[in-house]
């Protein structure tokens, strides 16, 4: 067993099999890395067997501010063949410390897209620390989603949704919304309906300048469907397909006319697009990791948890992120910096609220 870094030879390879793994993931994938390059560097890496790829993971690094060292992310990996090989673990431990003291890395943050509680209690034991955050998403990436198969005809699919889902979806085109495969063109009336839904959700959205290096980055796949009512735009979302997966990334609702239903006519027109582009499953991208009623029924995010379950897909409480601290004094440190922080905004927050 061996670590093979990517070049610019060996890309087509390793995008073939990141796309052919069963947990591979967009963020593992050469184009993101491409998207977050601004402010991330990459590298590339597969675990060669017998001649065989059997693990792969992308490296995002980035320098921290003030201490000057680096932090590495390997977002939704590493990705195995085997995700109960606990020598390729092992092994991938081994080879990540490496990479993260030639990059002077604090730490390594690892987030595979993996359920299986035995994974955990074996990177607990190879020194890893759970960072899973049981509020809200969970982490930097949901730590918890519904998936939904798109793999039937659309007439199956549609005769599993409930009778009430049926008619949310058909209920705004029989209103007079129509629903437009915008592309790039799209993006400023995307940009408006996500500010209004970020000040109704209370949290940050991305910018127009983003949303175009997404479609510059990811051509074909990638699609802005928007929905209008009086050529006005009320909804819209941003949904990307990877291999046989589709993912919808972004999306929101303007203020005005949440009567006419036009996100739940928006999610069937996201769904086709994916079929339409090759995926069988359709990710709605992050449910609250606390689903339970008596606890959560108040916040926002089970609002959407409620949504988003309505569809029927299979819900995935994956293990969540993992830190492998490098230089452990300074990662203490860094650690009640972060605390402090976070306590600090949820502070503001409550008193907003009040």
């Amino acid at each position: 067993m061996f670590l093979r870094e990517v070049t610019e030879l060996d890309l087509g390879t390793y995008t073939d099999w990141l796309c052919s793994a069963v947990n591979g993931h967009l963020l593992q994938s050469v184009n993101w890395s491409k998207v977050k390059r601004e402010d991330w560097r990459s590298r590339f890496f597969m675990v060669i067997d017998n001649e065989e790829i059997i693990g792969s993971f992308c490296v995002l690094i980035r320098k921290l501010p003030i201490i000057n060292k680096s932090f590495i992310y390997i977002p939704r990996g590493p990705v195995l063949k085997d995700t109960l090989d606990f020598s390729v673990w092992k092994f991938i431990k081994d080879e990540i410390i490496k990479i993260g003291k030639a990059e002077d890395a604090l730490f390594i943050k690892i987030d595979p897209q993996i359920t299986d509680a035995r994974v955990e209690t074996f990177l607990k034991e190879l020194g890893f620390q759970s960072k899973k955050d049981n509020e809200g998403f969970g982490g930097i990436q949901p730590a918890s989603t519904t998936i939904l198969d798109i793999s039937n005809s659309d007439e199956n699919i549609l005769s599993n949704f409930s009778k009430g889902i049926r008619y949310n979806i058909k209920y705004p085109s029989k209103k007079g919304v129509t629903y437009i495969n915008t592309g790039i063109e799209g993006i400023e009336d995307f940009s408006k309906i996500m500010k209004q839904t970020a000040i109704r959700g209370e949290f940050t959205t991305r910018n127009q300048i983003y949303y175009k290096r997404l479609f510059e980055l990811l051509g074909e796949d990638v699609s802005l469907i928007i929905g209008y009512y009086d050529n006005k735009p009320i909804t819209g979302g941003i949904t990307v397909v990877y291999g046989n997966k589709s993912w919808a990334l972004y999306g929101g609702a303007s203020s005005e006319h949440r009567n006419l239903k036009a996100y739940h006519g928006l999610i069937w027109e996201r769904i086709l697009w994916s079929k339409s582009r090759g995926a069988d499953s359709f990710d709605f991208h992050g449910i609250p990791v606390d689903r339970a009623e008596e606890s959560c029924k108040n916040s926002k995010e089970y609002g959407i948890y409620q949504f988003k379950k309505s569809f029927g897909g299979d819900e995935y409480d994956f293990i969540g992120e993992f830190d492998l601290p490098l230089n452990i004094p300074l990662y203490h440190l860094s650690q009640k910096g972060i605390q402090a922080r976070s306590l600090m905004n949820k502070l503001k927050k409550k008193i907003k609220n009040q």
